[in-house]
């Protein structure tokens, strides 16, 4: 392994050194893979989804099998019950059995782990397997007693007779032993979706899909039920930049099913993992991997993921995780951090490497995420060919619909640059005398851009917007100049009141008070310096703009501030309030106009879920005129504050969201536990919020009811209020409103008989609703990403191709083109745009050769840079409501990307894009980053 130094952060503190691993320059594709490859790419024009879907001939396909071992019922009880005594005398949190450190110590001494799971209550309640190994029974059953019993010996504070209790059952058996097949024959029970994933996952395990970067390895799951499996590969660094952070490719295969489609699919993400030894954390958790060295006895080990606790590190205590991990390494370091970073020791290790992963804006700027086009086409293919043995092969039948999804700018329109420094012609214009037209249409264009947002803003807010600019401490230019920036484009529209924002509300973890206290309790107290701050404030205001650095490294700001000051702000000035980072050194006048220009429209406009004229292209939603008329009503469900041990109260919000496409404006209507708060602007629902929340259960079913019953009333109201000759289309989110309306779900789905209730007599839906187009939108389960063919050719190692390249702005249907004529149970794709990708590359791993015309050859060196690309939104229609497919698509598509605050794509359409905002002021701080709802792309 070779060792190499990462960038200087923030902080003084040299350079730390990583153990990577060198590219293997002799490295080359075998023929079937490169067959395979040049398969694929004759399906590259017409779009190739990196999915894998079951071959119609089965007849000769290799089964998987696997070791599934779970604990005897009667060993669960005594497990049990040891635990309900040890919290009975020492709380509820202390007296937790502490199976961590047995996860660890099962992951890293049974032989060919695949998943482990050490939740009691799951174990107990699912009667999940302990763990799933690939070894036989045997060798597993032996490694997993050793790993008990060195657990039971490691429990602190633990009775004499409980623990001699404990040890007699490892020795006499405490387990039940499974042998797991999976034919995929037969792939239709439910358990099938975990072992489909862990057949492929199988099957990759020291594979190499990334030419020259060794064998992939597979990461042991959490969780012995979850339909995926993840492989990556050793930390590598691509590239020859001085100081460069390792990197990791990893692949995750993930089952997909589809509406209407019983049979699952299998999708193959790919993102990059790049690795540091900066241990940030504001949640009091450091997730850290364990990368176990190559033998020969262990030639592929698992990869085990382990945590440590902040407040425990600071009080000198490595962990049960850790703890864990050293039994089986005893070399490893007495410590995991050394004040805030990974100690330099296990970064270098030679029995176990351990690294953090670098989390963008936590401490690394920039970076390298998200996977490459020819990185994910030659991972497929070669992919493609090992599990053509198992009965997986390429899918086949997505249909591009023709003559939609246009592509998009790259770059958003800024016309307002223009009222700032005069547009400078380019030669060529110059030399054809274009130069004078040029400047007068850019500043023709500017002027009309500033005198549509100024109608816009009389006419929604009647008198002067009045801005409240707050700035932290020394940024008071910044604030200056924002100012200057929007009297400049808006004139007497604007009034601007500029002042510091008070102390102790802005600033890194580690400056201000309660560094150690939960993020909860950190957030009142950012609350309270708030409230005092603004109940001396001369009001009134429409909107607050917040000029305050992110930071790096150990500055960061501390992620519960952004939230703690929109909630204390609407709560006491009962106005909306917007985020700009001050003046970069770096970038010169311009950027800053931008983003002060487009915080400023994101804080006037989003707050009222504004809408531009959205064009009707389809000719089927506009009675005549040019524009879409009609209305959207959109239902979703908020629920935030899920997770255990923030300290936060779990809010769950059903809500309907409404735009008229006539006065383009957003409603919502709001479930909170007083009952339905009615049509209210965005603004007005969100105060109402402040402190009217309450948790639902979806699995109670009187709380699934109360959800149900909020949903039908807006659906019959909806398909009452319908007028003749206008659309009344329903967008419903899938992501968040299955839960409560099981009936949505793939499995239970009934185009022709829709339900809230599986099974549930009668039927009252959908027959109810005759006029509503209904459509089912989900992207947290994201449909593989789908590569079209570009305009030249690439050679990778010997194997030359078709320049593979991300799909953009279209729009496809799953399945043969007979769904275009009847919608009702198509699903189609629309896959956006991104306009924030500067730059592109061709591999994040290695060179490429990039032939040109002629038969040029140019070589790229590898792109270390992030990379985005579009998601695909996956669209369902239950119900036409007398649309056609292209009329339905065209409408979703112009929704995603017709904003008065925003000219880019967004994740959903409008009015379901608006739900964010609602979200935005739930007093939610277990996360620390706000939702993207941009298109940028996830891997």
């Amino acid at each position: 392994m070779t060792r190499t130094a990462p960038a200087r952060s923030s902080a003084k503190r040299p350079r730390p050194v990583f153990a990577a691993r060198p590219l293997d320059p002799e490295s080359r594709i075998g023929p079937s893979a490169a067959q395979k490859i040049a398969d694929l790419a004759a399906r590259l024009d017409g779009g190739l989804p990196t999915m894998f879907e079951f071959a119609q001939d089965q007849a000769a396909v290799q089964t998987y099998e696997a070791t599934g071992i779970t604990f005897k019922p009667k060993f669960l009880e005594f497990l049990n019950e040891v635990e309900r005594r040890r919290k009975a005398t020492r709380g509820s949190e202390q007296g937790r059995v502490p199976t961590t450190m047995l996860r660890l110590l099962l992951g890293t001494r049974v032989p060919d782990i695949l998943r482990v799971e050490t939740n009691l209550w799951k174990l107990t309640r699912a009667r999940l397997p302990l763990l799933i190994s690939s070894a036989s029974p045997q060798e597993a059953g032996r490694a997993a007693r050793q790993a008990l019993a060195t657990w039971v010996n490691h429990i602190t504070d633990l009775e004499d007779d409980t623990r001699h209790r404990l040890l007699d059952w490892v020795r006499e058996g405490p387990f039940d032993f499974a042998h797991i097949t999976f034919d995929p024959k037969r792939p239709g029970e439910v358990v099938s979706h975990r072992d489909l994933a862990d057949l492929a996952a199988q099957a990759l395990d020291g594979v190499e899909l990334f030419p020259g970067r060794g064998p992939m390895r597979r990461v042991v799951s959490r969780d012995t039920s979850t339909n995926s499996a993840e492989l990556m590969t050793d930390p590598f660094v691509a590239g020859s930049k001085a100081g460069a952070l390792p990197t990791s490719y990893v692949v995750k295969f993930r089952t997909k099913t589809v509406a209407g489609q019983r049979m699952p699919r299998l999708v193959m993400e790919l993102s990059r993992r790049q690795w540091t030894d900066n241990a940030n954390t504001y949640h009091g958790k450091v997730t850290l991997y364990a990368m176990p060295a190559r033998t020969g006895q262990q030639p592929n080990p698992g990869v085990i993921t382990l945590q440590i606790d902040w407040k425990q590190h600071l009080n000198g205590i490595p962990g049960l995780d850790y703890v864990g991990l050293r039994q089986r390494y005893t070399t490893l370091p007495e410590h995991p951090l050394e004040e805030r970073r990974v100690a330099p020791a296990l970064l270098i290790h030679a029995e176990c490497q351990v690294l953090a992963v670098a989390r963008q804006g936590r401490g690394v700027k920039g970076g390298a995420t998200g996977a490459l086009d020819v990185d994910r086409f030659l991972a497929f293919g070669i992919a493609a060919a090992e599990l053509d043995p198992y009965g997986l092969r390429p899918m086949t039948g997505l249909t591009r619909i023709e003559g939609l999804g246009a592509k998009q700018a790259q770059t958003p329109v800024e016309d307002f640059q223009a009222l700032f420094a005069e547009p400078q012609p380019t030669q060529k214009q110059i030399d054809a005398g274009t130069a004078a037209k040029y400047v007068a249409d850019k500043l023709k264009a500017a002027r009309d851009w500033a005198n549509v947002e100024r109608r816009r803003m009389q006419q929604h807010y009647v008198q002067p917007y009045r801005l409240l600019l707050l700035h932290a401490a020394g940024h008071d230019a910044s604030a200056v100049r924002a100012a200057e920036i929007l009297v400049k484009a808006l004139g007497e529209d604007v009034v601007i009141t500029r002042q510091a924002m008070p102390e102790q509300t802005y600033g890194s973890v580690s400056s201000l008070p309660g560094p150690g206290d939960r993020p909860a309790e950190r957030a009142a107290r950012r609350l309270e310096r708030w409230t005092s701050f603004l109940r001396e404030l001369q009001g009134p205001f429409d909107g607050v703009m917040l000029i305050v650095p992110r930071g790096e490294g150990d500055d960061v700001n501390d992620p519960v501030n952004k939230r703690a000051s929109k909630v204390a702000i609407l709560k006491n000035l009962k106005v909306h309030a917007q985020y700009l980072r001050p003046i970069q050194e770096d970038k010169d006048d311009k950027d800053f106009i931008r983003r002060t220009i487009r915080a400023f429209q994101d804080l006037v406009w989003e707050s009222l879920g504004i809408l531009v004229p959205v064009n009707d292209d389809s000719g089927e939603l506009s009675a005549g005129t040019p524009a879409m008329r009609g209305r959207i009503l959109a239902l979703t469900v908020a629920t935030v504050n899920s997770r255990r041990g923030q300290g936060n109260e779990p809010t769950t919000v059903p809500m309907g969201l409404r735009v008229d496409l006539d006065s383009q404006q957003t409603e919502a209507n709001l479930l909170l536990p007083s009952g339905a708060t009615g049509w209210v602007s965005l603004r007005e629902a969100t105060f109402q919020l402040q402190g009217s929340t309450s948790k639902l259960n979806p699995r109670e079913r009187g709380d699934r009811q109360k959800v149900q019953t909020f949903f039908n009333a807006l659906l019959d109201e909806a398909d009452t209020g319908k007028s003749d000759g206008l659309a009344e289309i329903v967008f419903i989110d899938g992501d968040t409103v299955s839960a409560f309306w099981p009936g949505l779900y793939d499995k239970y789905i009934e185009f022709d008989d829709l339900r809230f209730e599986p099974r549930e007599s009668p039927s009252r839906l959908q027959k109810s609703w005759p006029n509503l187009t209904l459509l089912r939108l989900r992207t947290l389960d994201p449909f593989a990403k789908v590569l079209r063919q570009g305009e030249q050719e690439v050679e990778v190692a010997g194997v030359r191709f078709p320049t593979p390249r991300w799909t953009e702005s279209e729009t496809y249907l799953i399945g043969e083109a007979e769904g275009l004529e009847n919608p009702v149970g198509a699903t189609f794709l629309s896959i956006g745009a991104t306009n924030l990708q500067p730059t592109r590359g061709m591999s994040g791993s290695l060179k490429t050769i990039k032939i040109g015309r002629g038969d040029t050859r140019r070589e790229l060196a590898p792109h270390t840079d992030g990379y985005a690309t579009p998601e695909a939104l996956e669209v369902a229609v239950i119900s036409a409501g007398g649309l056609s497919l292209r009329g339905i698509v065209d409408i979703t598509s112009k929704l995603r990307r017709r904003y008065a605050h925003y000219d880019g794509w967004t994740k959903f359409p409008a009015p379901l894009f608006f739900g964010h905002l609602i979200k935005d002021y739930i007093p939610d701080y277990s996360s620390d980053d706000d939702e993207e709802v941009l298109d940028l792309g996830s891997d």
